[in-house]
C-alpha cells in the first residue's frame, strides 16, 4: 500500500526541508506531526518524515495518542523502501510497538536501539544513498476499536561516513 498519510514536514517539504549536515559527526534533527484519522487500517503508511540524501538516522523519539479503544494496534517505523510499499526490512528503529492502545510515547527498540545502516543499505530494496529518504510509520495490525488521534515527534540524523 502507498503512502495514505503525510506529516507537516513532508505535506511542507517545499517550505522547511530537512537540511543536510554540513561535516562528519553533526546531528540534525527534524520535527513532524501527522494527524491520523479512525480510518487507519492494516499495511496502511504514515509518512512522518524526509531524510535529506547521503544521510542516516541515528535516533528519533515518536508519540502516540491513544487511537485504539481496545488492545489490538501494532506497528512499526522505520525508512520506505523504493517501491513504496513497505519498510526496508532493516531499517526499523521501532517495531512491534503498542504504543497508541494508550498515548505514550515510543524511542528505538530494534537492536538495543544501536542503528545498523550498513545492513539495510545493503538491502535490494533500499532507496540508493545518494537519494532522500522517507521515515514511515507502518500499521502492521489496525486497532481493534480505531479513533482519529495525532503521531508527533523527532527524527535525528547524521551524514554517512565511509558509505554508512
Amino acid at each position: 500500500m502507498a503512502l495514505t498519510i503525510l506529516s507537516d514536514q513532508l505535506l511542507n517539504a517545499h517550505l522547511r526541508p530537512a537540511v543536510a549536515p554540513h561535516s562528519a559527526r553533526e546531528i540534525y534533527t527534524v520535527q513532524f506531526a501527522a494527524t491520523l484519522p479512525d480510518t487507519l487500517a492494516i499495511n496502511n503508511l504514515v509518512g512522518l518524515a524526509q531524510l535529506p540524501p547521503l544521510c542516516v538516522p541515528v535516533d528519533c523519539k515518536l508519540y502516540v495518542s491513544d487511537i485504539d479503544g481496545a488492545t489490538a494496534l501494532v506497528w512499526a517505523a522505520g525508512i520506505l523502501d523504493t517501491a513504496k510499499t513497505a519498510l526496508v526490512t532493516g531499517s526499523k528503529l521501532i517495531d512491534a510497538s503498542t504504543v497508541g492502545r494508550t498515548a505514550g510515547f515510543q524511542v528505538p527498540n530494534v537492536h538495543n536501539g544501536i542503528f545498523l545502516p550498513a545492513t539495510w543499505l545493503a538491502e535490494a530494496l533500499c532507496p540508493a544513498k545518494d537519494a532522500a529518504k522517507t521515515f514511515t510509520m507502518f500499521i502492521a495490525t489496525a486497532a481493534g476499536t480505531p479513533a482519529a488521534g495525532t503521531v508527533y515527534g523527532w527524527l535525528q540524523y547524521r551524514a554517512m561516513e565511509f558509505g554508512a
